[in-house]
């Protein structure tokens, strides 16, 4: 890979298509950075949200005292937590985020936590994969809960068309997640997602192997689960190929 992306500059605004989940917030890191960096992000989100065990969930909560600690994969499961926090509060009973130690998975999950209540570790890790290691290491016994289930959006077809008739054939597409890959495989096959056509990005190594498991060709994976990981990725491919024509 080339080294340093400080002073590279990006031709003509390319077009980045971001297919991720609906933002959770007014502001969506990965947009500001990438136009930042001189790219043109489009967002397309792939996802629908639903959750559920909120009240299993809530009974953990409720035995914190038996618990060492939480692991947090996202900001959507944090979410969930709090949501079955609100359970425990209509039941007269109390969760405090700062008795359990909490351990989570990339930035965006660390700064929902902390908003949470809670005080996060384990972000620099940067995926689930690294982060796994380090639990294994202090010997927990771990109780999975699903706390919510990930759908494709009913529009994703008509959005991905309509942003390719309005803005052409965008020139990167990142997938952030195997649920996304999934979800857009019918899309892909149809041809209204023509991935032949663009340099095709994923987010972590999670999504790397889900994009691999399709064939799809793959032009570069960001590192981390970050929008600086993004930019950097694909500004060495854009160097890369820079000095090989």
């Amino acid at each position: 890979m080339a080294g340093s992306t400080g002073h590279t500059q990006v031709p003509r605004k390319q077009c980045v298509l971001l297919l991720k989940a609906p933002k959770e917030e007014q502001e969506d890191h990965f947009v500001e950075a990438l136009t930042h960096a001189g790219y043109r992000p489009l967002v397309v989100p792939v996802l629908a949200f639903k959750f559920v065990n909120q009240r299993e969930l809530a009974s953990a909560l409720r035995q914190a005292d038996n618990l060492s600690g939480v692991i947090l994969t996202s900001p959507r499961s944090v979410q969930a937590v709090s949501r079955a926090s609100s359970l425990l509060k209509e039941s007269g009973d109390t969760f405090d985020p700062s008795s359990l130690r909490c351990f989570v998975v990339g930035e965006a999950t660390a700064a929902a936590a902390r908003a949470a209540g809670f005080h996060p570790e384990g972000q620099e890790t940067g995926n689930a994969e690294a982060l796994a290691e380090v639990i294994l290491e202090t010997d927990y016994q771990v109780q999975e809960i699903i706390a919510y289930e990930t759908g494709p959006s009913e529009r994703l077809q008509d959005d991905v068309a309509d942003v390719i008739k309005k803005e052409g054939v965008p020139e990167s597409v990142v997938f952030f997640s195997p649920s996304g890959v999934q979800f857009t495989e019918s899309i892909v096959q149809q041809g209204i997602l023509p991935l032949q056509k663009m340099k095709v990005y994923a987010l972590g190594p999670t999504t790397q192997k889900a994009v691999l498991a399709h064939d799809y060709h793959l032009d570069g994976v960001a590192a981390k689960p970050d929008p600086a990981s993004l930019v950097q990725v694909l500004t060495q491919v854009i160097e890369i190929a820079r000095f090989t024509v």
